[in-house]
């Protein structure tokens, strides 16, 4: 039996509205490569936090035995989860990075997510959230609402949950980060399941946050209604997969924090999905 050890990442905090890229000591190759792609990228705005930014990635770097996912297989040392995953966002914009480590388990319709902070005199991380069955994100566009009255920023997932082969439902959940709390608030839900006992034939069925009946377009179109007086822009994950060679848990210091550094950016919206996935995987082979 494999016995997992959970632990929570950190995730980076940036500026929705853009983010400087961090001075690290690397190798000239990733040098070259970070700066390549930083002079082919536009940013008008600056973030109060940006040199503050290096600090908070050294630390996540530093505490990489505290957020990593190891389980034990046989005997012999613990491993890393081939099935892990880590990005980093600052998801309340209050100057201080996070991690997420995430695992997908069985089918991959369960995913854990282990949130840190990196704490506020940049000594260690936090323990922000861990959930066992958190929402997942469509990693290239997440849908990002603002309100700039009271500066929340919500983050649009979907927990999807299985119960035999035709049993199951989609929720829509607004994620948010307030006063060092994780929110997983349920927008819409819809539910599947078989017409009658014979039947390979689904039925679908939709509520809304209250439980009451809505139509399949109202649920298409729930955290469009809700937050219709917010600021809409999507953001972008740079997603970290681990993998059985190469482990990112085991890559030198100065390789894992431009890694991280990347992911940062990608958030903050400097960077692309696809052009983080194509530097991410350069970086790697340094």
């Amino acid at each position: 039996m494999k016995k997992y050890y959970k632990i929570i990442l950190p995730v980076l905090t940036c500026s929705l509205f853009g983010c400087n890229t961090p001075k690290l000591d690397t190798a000239q190759e990733a040098s070259n490569v970070a700066s390549s792609e930083h002079s082919s990228t536009t940013d008008n705005s600056s973030n109060p936090y940006d040199d503050y930014i290096d600090p908070q990635i050294q630390v996540i770097v530093e505490n990489r035995d505290v957020w990593n996912i190891l389980y034990e297989d046989g005997p012999g040392d613990p491993v890393t989860s081939p099935y892990s995953f880590f990005y980093i966002t600052d998801f309340d914009h209050n100057g201080r990075l996070e991690i997420t480590a995430s695992e997908n388990q069985g089918s991959g319709v369960y995913t854990s997510a282990y949130v840190y902070e990196v704490n506020s005199d940049f000594s260690g991380i936090d323990v922000i959230d861990e959930s066992y069955d958190a929402p997942e994100y469509v990693f290239e566009n997440i849908k990002t609402f603002y309100n700039e009255a009271d500066q929340t920023y919500i983050y649009i997932g979907t927990n999807f949950t299985k119960s035999g082969a035709l049993w199951g439902n989609s929720i829509k959940c607004a994620v948010y980060l307030d006063h060092g709390v994780l929110h997983y608030d349920k927008i819409a839900e819809e539910e599947h399941q078989p017409k009658d006992d014979n039947s390979d034939e689904l039925v679908y069925s939709y509520t809304d946050s209250s439980d009451l009946p809505i139509t399949e377009e109202q649920f298409k179109n729930a955290e469009d209604e809700i937050y219709k007086d917010y600021d809409r822009q999507d953001v972008s994950l740079g997603v970290i997969y681990n993998q059985r060679e190469n482990e990112f848990e085991k890559l030198p210091d100065d390789t894992m924090a431009l890694i991280l550094q990347k992911s940062y950016e990608t958030f903050c919206g400097k960077i692309s999905y696809d052009k983080f996935n194509e530097i991410e995987q350069i970086i790697r082979t340094f």
